[in-house]
Order: C-alpha cells, then structure tokens, then sequence
C-alpha cells in the first residue's frame, strides 16, 4: 500500500511537472568561505617588510592572489616579507583563495600605515671649556610625520648619565625642529682628562617607538677641556 502511494505522488508531480505547475528549483551557490588573514607588523610602517597569510590551515594545492590596495598584487598564499608600503595611509588589502574543488572564496579589510620618525638634526656642544665652567648643551629634533612625546638622554664618556628631557615634539616642515636644552659643569677629573666626548640618543615614547630609529643617536666631537 505503501508503495503504491508513493508511486501515486511521483506520478501527480511529473502530470504537475508537464503542464506547468510546478516550478523549477533554482539553486543557491555559497561562496566558499575563507577565515581572514593576519599580517605582521599589525600596524606597518614604510620601512617595514610585511608578512601576509591565512588563518588556519593552507593546503599547497590552493592558489592565492593578493591585491594590497596599492596598485599592487602578489600570487602567493603566504607573503614572505615581500611587501612593502611607500607611503602611511589606508589600505583595502583583498584576498582571493581558490581551493582544489575550484571554489573561490573572498575576505578583505583596511590595513592603516603608520611610521613614527623623529631625528637628531643638530647636537651643539662646546669646542672648549674649563674645570668648573657650566655650558649649554643643545640637541635638535627634527619631526615631519606626527606629533610625538619624544626622550633624550645626555651621556658622556663610556655612557656616564648627563640627563634626560622629555618634550611634546610637534610636527614642523622643513628645516624647523624642537631644541632640548642641557646644562653641563665640568669636572676637574674632566679636565685631568682633557676632553669629554658627548652622546645624545633620542627615543619616541609612544606609539611603538620610533621606526627608524638609526638617525636617533649621535656622538659629537670631544670637548677640549682645561683647568
């Protein structure tokens, strides 16, 4: 009985199907879903060399392209340190996975470019002085991306502590910078010496410290000193 009811409903659904009654089934393709991606430095600089990948697990047979918002792509699924930024902003980076089965999946988001760079432009100290005399030391930063709350310190000789400035270090185009001013007294073991050699090291405080931070230490020219 049973299998004549069901035979019955296969034959009322092909008589349905013939005249027009019933309606086609359309079928809906998911798109395959890919789990984002990671980049490392998170928060890039443009002197960084970023490593792109996938979360998760990426089989060798996928096939990958990358397209980094820049007017540049890359046709790997890991990126080896092989990118980098010319310039800070936002950047939509999209990525296009297709697995062995030929599904393709899509993800992408905005990757924001930051470099925090401030230099020594300018360490002024004195060509001369004697035992008990008090000179001023100078040293200039020069800053032209963001403003920062930038650290120098002041040695002398093998990294003996002279002192240490803290200061606001606002953005200034051109050739304009901010001045940290230290005050020094020569000792007579100074002058038992003869000279002091003095070494200035500036260091971004927040942020993630300076990202190029090789223009940040100076050495001047030994101070001649006498008694």
């Amino acid at each position: 009985m049973k299998t004549k009811f069901i035979n019955m409903i296969l034959v009322l659904l092909l008589v349905a199907g013939f005249f027009g009654f019933a309606q086609p089934v359309k079928a809906e393709v998911t798109p395959w879903p890919v789990d984002g991606f990671w980049n490392e430095p998170a928060v890039p600089s443009i002197y960084d060399w970023i490593y792109f990948g996938l979360y998760g697990e990426t089989p060798t047979d996928w096939v990958c392209h990358w397209n980094f918002g820049d007017g540049t792509t890359y046709d790997q699924c890991y990126v080896e340190g092989a990118k980098r930024y010319a310039n800070d902003g936002d950047y939509t980076v999209s990525l296009e996975v297709t697995n062995s089965l030929g599904d393709v999946g899509f993800t992408s988001r905005v990757l924001s470019v930051r470099t925090h760079d401030v230099s020594i432009t300018k360490f002024t100290v004195p060509q001369s002085a004697r035992a008990g005399q008090t000179r001023q030391i100078t040293v200039s930063i020069s800053n032209s991306r963001y403003p920062e709350k930038v650290q120098v310190e002041l040695y002398k000789d093998n990294f003996v502590w002279v002192g240490t400035s803290v200061q606001d270090v606002p953005v200034r185009p051109g050739n304009r910078t901010t001045t940290f001013t230290f005050n020094y007294t020569f000792t007579a073991e100074d002058a038992r010496v003869g000279k002091v050699t003095f070494h200035a090291m500036a260091f971004i405080m927040e942020n993630g410290g300076d990202n190029w931070p090789m223009d940040n230490d100076v050495v001047a020219l030994p101070t001649r000193i006498t008694r």
